[in-house]
């Protein structure tokens, strides 16, 4: 991937999650492995005026809830491998005013990959 594509990439994601509604100070949790989405994702968020906590894949889902409630994160991105810490994660959360729903973005470079993740209710990015 070169600059050029990264940085149309980031913009997608920008215009993506002002589509679906998410709003400038909101919060953006990563949970993903290093991967070349990961900085366009990141950059993506930022362009939409949002905060970015980024999370370690090796985090266990209690970890994850813990700094889900601590950032206050609204939105999730992530990709299919990890797809069921984060969801078992977000069901540890308590008395979260987060309605979840289409707001968990799996990221794929592989357009064959999560139909798994799509039955879930998550979005493809």
């Amino acid at each position: 991937m070169n600059f050029s594509e990264a940085s149309e990439m980031s913009q997608k994601v920008c215009d993506g999650l002002k589509q679906m509604g998410a709003e400038k100070g909101e919060v953006a949790a990563m949970f993903l492995p290093n991967c070349v989405e990961f900085p366009c994702v990141f950059s993506g968020v930022a362009k939409a005026g949002m905060a970015v906590t980024t999370m370690n894949p090796i985090y266990t889902s209690t970890e994850i809830a813990r700094q889900l409630t601590m950032s206050k994160a609204s939105w999730a991105f992530t990709n299919a491998q990890l797809l069921p810490v984060i969801l078992e994660a977000i069901s540890k959360v308590q008395n979260s005013k987060v309605d979840w729903k289409g707001r968990i973005i799996v990221v794929s470079n592989d357009a064959s990959e999560p139909d798994d993740a799509m039955k879930k209710g998550s979005k493809l990015c």
